[in-house]
């Protein structure tokens, strides 16, 4: 199944008027941005890691760090940049929560169900609330709860809050001796606390993955549903 954007926002114009279209459709762009963000940030942690692997060899971690100064000085460099794209990846995803929140409330124009929102009150529960008057949109709503329960979602959001209020947890790389898994390298995310919940340690490709292909897939959905209520 594929949205089609460009039918949503005609219905969007045809119902509310070209300026709610142009409001959504800068709604809808955000989110596709944040899409190929975060993909572009979880690929560049790929090849980081296919270009480490080669400087590597046959030698195991310990030898690094047991190496030249240079050579450990750009390892830490290596973690470093893996660092800032993992946490750009999270920030990203995180971020899809809202931004479909939003894109939810200019599609349907929700203001007419309430007091107009200011751009900085648009979040996921506000919406929510709003849908919650209109049964209706009852399929949307659920669609965009979603998100919260999805363990992988709920990682990224305790994640990419921990980093924003108290501490980024940082990556860490194992030469992993699982048989199960091909790839002898893995980047993980450490274990952390957040409020009252603990998270245990997850490898990158655990968590980032199946966050992207869960939003990507709840974004269509959403858009879908969109086109249809809008009919």
């Amino acid at each position: 199944m594929t949205w089609d954007i460009s039918a949503t926002l005609a219905r969007v114009e045809h119902h509310f008027g070209k300026p709610q279209r142009q409001i959504a459709e800068a709604s809808i762009n955000s989110v596709n941005q944040r899409v190929r963000y975060a993909v572009f940030h979880y690929r560049s942690i790929d090849a980081e890691l296919v270009a480490f692997k080669d400087r590597l060899g046959d030698r195991n971690l310990l030898e690094v760090h047991a190496g030249s100064d240079e050579e450990e000085t750009e390892y830490y460099a290596f973690m470093d940049r893996v660092g800032a794209h993992a946490v750009a990846c999270v920030q990203s995803i995180h971020a899809l929560e809202d931004l479909l929140a939003a894109t939810v409330y200019r599609c349907l124009n929700l203001d007419r169900f309430g007091k107009a929102l200011d751009e900085h009150q648009l979040s996921l529960r506000e919406t929510t609330t709003r849908l919650q008057t209109q049964p209706p949109y009852a399929k949307v709503q659920s669609q965009l709860e979603s998100l919260k329960p999805n363990p992988h979602f709920a990682h990224i959001d305790a994640l990419s809050n921990k980093a924003k209020h108290s501490t980024i947890v940082r990556p860490w790389i194992s030469q992993n001796t699982d048989s199960t898994r091909p790839d002898p390298l893995l980047f993980y995310f450490e274990a952390f606390t957040r409020r009252t919940d603990t998270f245990a340690q997850v490898p990158f490709n655990d968590l980032l993955e199946p966050a992207l292909r869960f939003a990507g897939n709840t974004r269509v959905d959403i858009g879908i549903e969109l086109t249809a209520l809008l009919k």
